[in-house]
């Protein structure tokens, strides 16, 4: 019944119908078992507050469907201006990071990401390069991602899955805002992002005491089991001693 191709020409028409006839559209959608990769092109498209029944429709299939975080799908969702009104980007993020296995997927893709932008000087938005044709597609910042980011840590932390803290504690996130703070380039966005570079800074030393906690109790563990075996060995040595 549809089309990749088409596909995302057809739901962009879609949200001028009335919403009767959209219900029924997305009933169709859902029926087909739509790829969550045909949505890619729509997804910095969309405003939740006005595109209300595509913005569910498309947070539904993302759950339904088998998620694939991949870095396509995530710079796009990173593309929608930050809003503090739309919260469709971090709604879609929550949905891709349920599974453990995605969530991993999902923080080494915004670590690279960063690091990539870093590397390109792709670091504010509209910053694009000179003599650039105005009509050209803007690049995706580092500016929008952490906006995204720090939005994402004001909704999401201190939840019981700890799937925000996860994210925040991959070792490809946490490397991507060590480069961060040692590149003078991005000193605005660390200015302007303080309470995220915070956050990042306290789940690291968090993660790293653990880290430390856990060695040191193998350590306690394999010195207990160390000095245990001596005293067993010990004890039978003087019962041979004793019997001869």
């Amino acid at each position: 019944l549809f089309r990749k191709d088409s596909f995302a020409q057809i739901v962009s028409a879609s949200l001028e119908w009335p919403t009767t006839a959209q219900w029924a559209f997305w009933h169709l959608v859902h029926a087909e078992g739509i790829p969550g990769e045909w949505l890619i092109q729509l997804l910095p498209k969309l405003k939740s507050s006005q595109h209300a029944e595509a913005a569910a429709n498309v947070l539904l299939m993302l759950k339904r469907a088998d998620r694939d975080p991949n870095m396509n799908m995530l710079r796009a969702l990173f593309s929608r201006m930050p809003s503090s009104d739309d919260t469709f980007t971090i709604d879609c993020i929550k949905i891709l990071i349920e599974d453990p296995s995605t969530c991993k997927r999902v923080s080494d893709n915004v670590g690279n990401l960063l690091k990539k932008q870093m590397a390109a000087g792709d670091l504010h938005i509209g910053g694009g390069t000179k003599g650039a044709s105005k009509k050209s597609p803007q690049k995706l910042s580092m500016e929008q991602v952490l906006a995204h980011l720090e939005q994402f840590t004001q909704l999401c932390l201190m939840k019981e899955k700890k799937s925000a803290e996860q994210i925040f504690s991959n070792s490809t996130v946490l490397e991507a805002f060590m480069e961060a703070e040692k590149n003078d380039k991005v000193a605005p966005l660390r200015s302007k992002f303080a309470q995220l570079f915070a956050v990042v800074n306290i789940l690291r030393d968090e993660s790293r005491d653990k880290e430390q906690s856990s060695r040191t109790l193998r350590g306690n563990r394999g010195s207990g089991a160390s000095s245990s075996s001596s005293k067993t060995r010990h004890k039978e040595e003087d019962k041979e001693v004793s019997s001869s």
